[in-house]
């Protein structure tokens, strides 16, 4: 007889297990800063709010961005990386450390809806991702 577990305990232990692979990875790349999309407080025309305080600036990241991609400023309004086809999809915004919002799949794909509900946010605002998928 299989023991009882408590509700909901089976996916919360994959988040968990596809969290930990994840992140391994970022590891080895040396980003620095990694928020689940649950700790965003707001997003506005200036960047996002996470529940720790940390801002994620998108004048910054557009700036970095194209630094990084050896574009002007003036041709590119990117502010991160995303990818919607990775385990655990993600957001990478290039601020002086590379900051990256995750999102889990779930049963019923809330991950991705919420992926591209913050991603539609970013564009209401004039500012583009850059597709990985």
């Amino acid at each position: 007889m299989a023991p009882d577990l408590p509700s909901g305990f089976i996916s919360r232990l994959f988040e968990h297990i596809v969290q930990v692979c994840v992140f391994k990875i970022w590891e080895e790349n040396k980003m620095i800063k990694r928020y689940y999309y649950k700790e965003i407080q707001k997003v506005d025309e200036k960047g996002i709010l996470l529940n720790d305080g940390f801002f994620i600036d998108f004048v910054l990241c557009r700036t970095n961005w194209a630094k990084k991609h050896s574009i002007l400023y003036e041709e590119s309004f990117c502010i991160a990386d995303r990818d919607i086809t990775s385990d655990a999809p993600y957001f990478l915004f290039y601020m002086n450390e590379d900051v990256v919002i995750w999102f889990g799949k779930g049963f019923l794909g809330s991950g991705t809806r919420r992926f591209q509900n913050l991603r539609f946010m970013m564009e209401s605002v004039g500012y583009t991702t850059y597709d990985l998928s």
